[in-house]
């Protein structure tokens, strides 16, 4: 169905930049991100220049820490707005009104 694999491709675009927002873009950005960690959770880190992105790792298991412009996927709004759509494009007929339209 289009449909299915149009939501698809929305909903896997939207992980995707979400993904992209836990690497830093600058240095500076970088360097607040380590603050931050290092003053809400007492968690030192690395940087390291990655494909022209700074990573944030975790000393100890070198996990990468989201950035402080971190974003979470918004995929609730997408789904509403699909579902939206649905009821737009092909409501649904009630039993009653199919009967009422034949008679």
């Amino acid at each position: 169905d289009k449909a299915i694999g149009n939501i698809f491709k929305t909903l896997f675009d939207e992980v995707q930049r979400s993904n992209m927002s836990k690497a830093c873009g600058t240095m500076d950005e970088a360097e607040r991100t380590q603050e931050h960690y290092r003053a809400t959770k007492g968690v030192e880190s690395t940087v390291e220049e990655v494909d022209g992105q700074f990573l944030v790792f975790r000393e100890g298991d070198r996990k990468v820490l989201k950035s402080v412009e971190y974003s979470p996927a918004s995929l609730k709004g997408i789904l509403e707005t699909e579902e939206d759509n649905d009821k737009a494009i092909a409501p649904r007929a009630s039993p009653t009104s199919v009967r009422n339209a034949v008679q």
